[in-house]
């Protein structure tokens, strides 16, 4: 899952990409950061993070109009990283105030947007047909922890688990067809 990280505040940047890795312990997320709104844009156009991390006041084009350019194409999960009064009368996820004084708070906050992006992505594979990739990986994945079908030694067992998801996927959206 990709997860865009935007401020304009270089040593924070470099902090987080330094320390984000570390910090979140998870293999399944992929860092991006952007010291520059506009450039951020871009890149969201186009790759469509499933979750934001922002600043609120930057150069160029603010935490306001960047959030409402983004919600122009789609609706990825958004977090929030400013000083109180920027983020006091904003609609978006998660809120985190700055200066970032409990660290443990604001990865705790990461955690919970990525959490919530997947169920977001969970819904959407149930809802879809035509699932991407990532939305299949992570239908299978949900499956086999619903199921608790699939241990680590056990390939053989994984393939009977596909071939019983495959069936339940098409019963489910074959009774979920209006």
């Amino acid at each position: 899952m990709k997860v865009f990280i935007i401020d304009d505040f270089k040593p924070y940047i470099h902090f987080l990409k330094k320390n984000m890795p570390h910090l979140m312990k998870r293999e399944d997320i992929s860092f991006y950061y952007f010291d520059d709104s506009i450039r951020a844009l871009q890149a969201i156009k186009k790759e469509r993070p499933r979750v934001i991390i922002t600043d609120m006041t930057m150069p160029k084009m603010d935490g306001y109009r960047f959030i409402e350019k983004i919600r122009e194409e789609y609706d990825p999960i958004i977090v929030v990283v400013s000083i109180l009064r920027h983020i006091k009368n904003i609609s978006v996820d998660f809120k985190v105030q700055k200066p970032l004084v409990n660290l443990a708070e604001f990865i705790n906050t990461i955690d919970e947007a990525i959490e919530l992006a997947k169920k977001r992505m969970l819904y959407e594979a149930w809802n879809d047909t035509d699932c991407s990739l990532e939305n299949e990986k992570l239908l299978k994945s949900a499956i086999y922890t619903l199921t608790d079908a699939v241990t680590k030694d056990e390939k053989k067992e994984r393939l009977e688990v596909d071939k019983k998801n495959r069936k339940v996927k098409e019963f489910l959206f074959n009774l979920f067809k209006v």
